[in-house]
């Protein structure tokens, strides 16, 4: 199977996954058919080619630890079968992204998994940018506190929109940093076009999360091209324009009470603090309430969680989160091993920033996500050095040395 279809293969996957997403009944099961199809594909393109399976054995490791320690979590529960559904479907999450996915797409250059899931996320929120201007769904309804209008454009919340909306951004301007040079025109074409909808549509679904994290990715790859340049004035007026935003934060942080921040933030510190009080006298702390306890009313009222590591506490305890917190080292130590530069700054960047994403919204381990499928993938497919290529090297430098 050539490179090609392969590519053509991830855009439909992407574009799948996506569209189940979308606000009609029943399109959720695209998300299932799509991660299916491409673990299948890639079972049958291994057994074809007779490829042998290698993996991080320290990252299965950390994975089977999380699993056991969720399963411990789950004994309590009330329902059996939604535990075992979380369970396997982490499993399969994992299996998926660090062993299946990334032999299939081997051979295949991350600059091309960049532009197909822009291609793919362009495509589809193109068509949303165009239904909700001619109005012909539903694209309005849920408003914050202020009486501001959200807008859905097709999509299940307002926030899925600023999500999707963030990856197509954050890889069409890594693209444009990155691959400037060895991208075709009609490629930049869309990449622009890209950055240009995925940003309009961001602001107009008013997600301050996407919003805030694409300006920090922004000013990541910024820095990082400015510090491999060496260029003394570039740095010197990056670090005082990011000093200047620090400034003015810290100036207007005296107007700004608790109270005020738990409403900008939508109440999240008052869920916070309700969810620690629950794992606290049911004496839960430890292995926590359970899988699918992330929306829960309590005696102390509603619990309502969207960050990923506290809804990681509240499901599964401060001792899965040990092991979650030991996984993503390890996976951060998988980015740094690569040797070509350009994919490891990226992989590394969105790495960061899929963390720092994760504080407000549930994405990393969130097993009905694309973006753990995706970063994971990125990551896996990331360490290109094969062993075989390592011992050649190796030689061919020791001849050298002769």
């Amino acid at each position: 199977m050539n490179t090609k279809v392969k590519e053509k293969i991830w855009f439909i996957f992407c574009v799948l996954f996506i569209i189940s997403y979308m606000r009609i009944n029943h399109f959720s099961i695209f998300r299932f058919i799509g991660l299916g199809a491409i673990q299948l594909i890639s079972i049958i393109y291994i057994l074809k080619n007779r490829i042998k399976v290698e993996y991080d054995k320290k990252i299965l490791i950390c994975v089977l630890c999380v699993l056991l320690c969720m399963t411990i979590s789950n004994f309590n529960t009330e329902d059996i079968k939604e535990s075992i559904i979380k369970i396997i479907s982490v499993l399969d999450l994992f299996v998926a992204s660090i062993i299946l996915i990334p032999i299939f797409y081997k051979d295949v250059e991350i600059k091309k998994i960049l532009l197909n899931t822009s291609y793919a996320f362009a495509f589809v929120l193109t068509i949303c940018a165009i239904v909700y201007k001619n109005d012909f769904i539903y694209t309005y309804g849920m408003g914050r506190m202020g009486g501001e209008t959200r807008l859905y454009a097709g999509f299940i919340h307002p926030n899925t929109l600023g999500i999707f909306s963030f990856l197509c951004f954050i890889n069409s301007f890594a693209l444009c940093m990155y691959y400037k040079k060895d991208i075709k025109s009609k490629e930049r074409l869309i990449i622009y076009l890209s950055l240009i909808i995925s940003a309009f549509l961001m602001v107009k679904a008013d997600c301050r999360t996407a919003m805030l994290s694409c300006i920090i990715f922004v000013i990541l790859v910024i820095f990082n091209k400015i510090f491999y340049q060496k260029s003394k004035i570039k740095l010197i007026i990056v670090i005082s324009g990011i000093g200047i935003m620090i400034l003015v934060t810290l100036i207007n942080m005296d107007k700004l009470t608790i109270d005020k921040l738990d409403e900008i933030l939508s109440y999240r510190l008052t869920y916070i603090e309700r969810a620690i009080e629950d794992l606290q006298q049911n004496k839960e702390l430890l292995f926590g309430r359970g899988a699918f306890r992330n929306s829960n009313t309590s005696s102390l009222g509603e619990i309502l969680l969207d960050s990923g590591y506290i809804n990681t506490i509240y499901q599964f305890g401060l001792v899965t989160f040990g092991v979650v917190v030991l996984l993503m080292i390890r996976l951060l130590l998988q980015i740094l091993k690569n040797n070509e530069e350009r994919e490891k700054e990226i992989v590394l960047q969105f790495f960061i920033i899929f963390l720092i994403y994760s504080i407000p919204d549930n994405i990393l381990l969130n097993i009905s996500s694309f973006f753990a499928v995706y970063m994971y993938t990125l990551i896996s497919m990331n360490n290109r050095i094969d062993k075989k290529d390592e011992k050649d090297e190796k030689i061919v430098n020791n001849y050298s040395c002769i």
